[in-house]
């Protein structure tokens, strides 16, 4: 059978050893190679990550159905083969790579983190809209201060930081994630310049889930979840809809609300670098 993908990811690689399911979800599938590399099959309307083909509702309920785990995949010139016998193309790829967003825009959104309901809760830190308070913790206070090192061009060692929370994506893993994404967001070209973000860090394979791997290595080149592109083009526009954090915080059970805790850290570390 030939299913063709709504979209993917132009950041997914052909790679070359086989893939084994590891992870069958309401909305989404993911695949695993020996090497931790990941592809992920997300349902229609849930998003699109660095790793991600997008199907068709019925398409991803086909899947999952004729999926087990250890199911074996392969990717070869742009096709998935799910064995036997479900094959995927595409022909629409994304770019998830951040656009440029001015640094003063996102005063909009850390004034909309203030409104949202005491219920939004983080994985480690309470409500969301706290932030205020959250941020001046002793250990996101020593977070901000190692961020901002890095922001000036030192080698760090992010193991201490890395793996810490509830989720398949840790929450300290999508704090790093959100500020990656407001550092790449507003001075791409100073980021490229810098030591690699994990140059001084062991494998994060021996530090966090495999799925949580993929997506720090992505965002430390640049690359976001579909849901984080979008709020990168609005706050270009020095505007973001309830609506577009409202997708985002949807995300896992507290990925959303711990990257947006993450986008406000690293605000406050680049105010205390010499980016600023």
């Amino acid at each position: 059978m030939i299913i063709e993908a709504l979209e993917t990811s132009c950041h997914t690689t052909n790679l070359t050893s086989q893939l084994s399911c590891n992870g069958i979800y309401n909305n989404a599938i993911n695949f695993l190679n020996q090497s931790q590399q990941l592809i992920t099959l997300h349902r229609q309307g849930k998003g699109l990550s660095p790793m991600g083909w997008v199907l068709a509702n019925n398409d991803f309920n086909f899947v999952a159905q004729h999926t087990q785990p250890n199911s074996m995949m392969s990717c070869h010139e742009g096709q998935l083969t799910i064995q036997p016998s479900i094959n995927i193309v595409c022909q629409y790829h994304t770019d998830l790579t951040v656009p440029p967003a001015p640094f003063d825009h996102f005063k909009v959104l850390e004034k909309l983190l203030l409104v949202l309901p005491k219920t939004t809760l983080t994985g480690l830190y309470g409500a969301l809209c706290n932030y205020q308070q959250t941020i001046l913790l002793e250990d996101n206070c020593e977070l901000i201060e190692t961020f901002s090192q890095w922001l000036n061009g030192e080698q760090i060692n992010w193991e201490s930081y890395i793996g810490k929370g509830p989720g398949l994506t840790p929450s300290s893993d999508d704090m790093l994630t959100g500020m990656l994404f407001v550092a790449y967001a507003c001075y791409k070209e100073k980021i490229q310049s810098l030591v690699p973000f994990f140059k001084g860090t062991p494998d994060l394979s021996l530090l966090t889930t495999s799925v949580s791997k993929n997506y720090l290595y992505y965002a430390s080149q640049g690359i976001f979840s579909s849901y984080l592109i979008k709020l990168a083009n609005q706050l270009a526009n020095n505007e973001v809809s309830l609506h577009t954090l409202f997708e985002l915080l949807d995300v896992g059970h507290h990925s959303g609300a711990d990257t947006l805790l993450g986008i406000v850290l690293g605000s406050h570390a680049i105010k205390n670098s010499y980016c600023a």
